[in-house]
């Protein structure tokens, strides 16, 4: 398939369950195809629009401009679960001579197209590609890192952690928080802008993502378990103040811990029976990054250390159960009992304050 004398093809397939970057890459892209001009922009939805209505717009000249735009979205029938549509062979007719007045966008927000059609052969001939797969651990965090000197951050390996584990892993999400961190940054006291001199990059610590990132209750409850077993004290007195104010349940909470404190158990046993890190995901049945963060954690305990948190677990969920404790108090006292309690952490909790 010829592009067109402006360098666009003249249908492009966008496909992929990353919808941030697909939605971003479509919005450029489109941009251009139509000139800047809103009104050479036509979208459609797949479940409301018939194929045939879309090919016959694609074959009709445009009022306005000299190319058009359209946009057809959800396009499920490209995959294994879309209805058949009697029109298809319309589409397939069209792909081998398209419109050179028309830019045609076909958008599937799915991971998997049905391969066995004959349309998606054809389009993977003739279209233009782009997949957006959903990013792996370590893609994300090269985004965030990538993203965030865009807007003139610095992000700590630490900060980029906290903040994933604070967010989550949708990229829409992160990319609002990163907005909030640089324009907390470019504020002063006054409330006047101030970019930092020179154009040069400000460092956005662990700390800070703390202070400006919003937070799920989900997620602020990863975060609570995961300063509990790092041995952050105040941080997780202050997550769990918050979880409570949410009307977290205190069941919940322990559950939560006593599993993490099973995963960092297994591992700790794993890593002196000389596992490797992939070894030990796979045999525990965890996901790689929750192992890494597990094996991070162990290195703070011993064995022993470990069986005596979760037999302490144990008995705070039997109390919760049978209202021998009162939701409020049983969280604090536990965190205030595993800071008192062992001594030997002392040096580990500074480290990670």
């Amino acid at each position: 398939m010829a592009k067109q004398p402006n360098g666009l093809s003249p249908v492009y397939l966008l496909y992929g369950a990353e919808e941030f970057l697909l939605e971003e890459a479509l919005h450029g892209i489109t941009r251009h195809a139509a000139c800047d001009d809103p009104m050479s922009v036509i979208r459609f939805e797949s479940e409301d629009t018939q194929i045939s209505q879309i090919v016959g717009e694609a074959m009709t000249f445009p009022f306005f401009s000299e190319r058009k735009a359209i946009i057809m979205s959800d396009c499920l029938f490209l995959t294994a679960k879309g209805k058949a549509d009697p029109a298809i062979s319309e589409l397939e007719t069209y792909l081998d001579d398209p419109s050179p007045f028309t830019v045609l966008f076909l958008v599937v927000k799915s991971d998997k197209l049905d391969e066995r059609k004959k349309v998606v052969k054809l389009l993977k001939q003739k279209a233009q590609v782009y997949v957006f797969p959903t990013l792996k651990e370590g893609e994300s965090k090269q985004w965030v890192k990538s993203r965030a000197q865009q807007r003139g951050l610095q992000l700590e390996q630490a900060a980029i952690d906290r903040l994933l584990l604070s967010v989550g892993g949708d990229l829409r999400s992160l990319d609002s928080e990163l907005e909030k961190l640089a324009m907390y940054l470019a504020s002063d006291l006054t409330g006047q802008s101030s970019p930092s001199a020179g154009g040069n990059s400000q460092r956005v610590d662990e700390s800070l993502v703390d202070l400006v990132a919003s937070r799920t209750r989900q997620h602020t409850a990863f975060v609570f378990v995961d300063d509990v077993v790092r041995l952050k004290i105040d941080q997780a007195l202050t997550s769990v103040r918050e979880l409570q104010k949410a009307k977290e349940s205190a069941v919940y909470l322990v559950f939560l811990l006593a599993r993490q404190y099973r995963i960092v158990l297994q591992v700790k046993t794993k890593l002196q029976r000389g596992y490797s890190s992939g070894q030990i995901a796979e045999a525990a049945g965890i996901h790689p990054y929750v192992c890494k963060l597990a094996i991070e954690q162990a290195k703070a305990y011993e064995i022993t250390t470990l069986e005596k948190i979760l037999i302490q677990l144990t008995k705070i969920d039997h109390q919760l159960k049978t209202g021998q404790i009162h939701e409020q108090e049983a969280i604090i006292d536990f965190i205030l009992w595993l800071s008192s309690s062992f001594d030997e952490m002392t040096p580990y909790r500074a480290t990670y304050r």
